[in-house]
């Protein structure tokens, strides 16, 4: 389980985020990383592979897009899929599992 989770069980307050529609979760991530600036940054490469660092940590896997989620398999260390819708504010993403904030992170070109 991502250690990004120390957001986890909060709901999101009512706010002006956007859902990211299904037809934009592929561009909104490909090309990008996602990081909190602190504990984790998450680069999602284009043909479905993720890199990055969690809690210092290297991380890797796969994504998807299923729906309107977006779903990765984290394959260092080995994990379970986890799916999540996106919402958006500006370049500050949220990732939500069923209705409450996974976690969240801004977005910025890959380096």
């Amino acid at each position: 389980m991502l250690t990004a989770l120390c957001s986890l069980g909060h709901s999101a307050p009512p706010s002006d985020w956007q859902p990211v529609p299904a037809n934009r979760i592929m561009s909104t991530l490909t090309g990008h990383e996602l990081g909190d600036g602190t504990h984790f940054t998450y680069a999602f490469h284009p043909g479905g592979r993720f890199t990055g660092v969690d809690m210092g940590r290297e991380v890797r896997g796969t994504w998807r897009v299923d729906g309107d989620e977006v779903c990765w398999i984290r394959v260092k260390p080995k994990g379970n899929e986890e799916c999540m819708s996106l919402r958006r504010r500006g370049r500050h993403v949220q990732l939500m599992r069923d209705g409450i904030l996974f976690f969240e992170g801004t977005l910025s070109d890959q380096r």
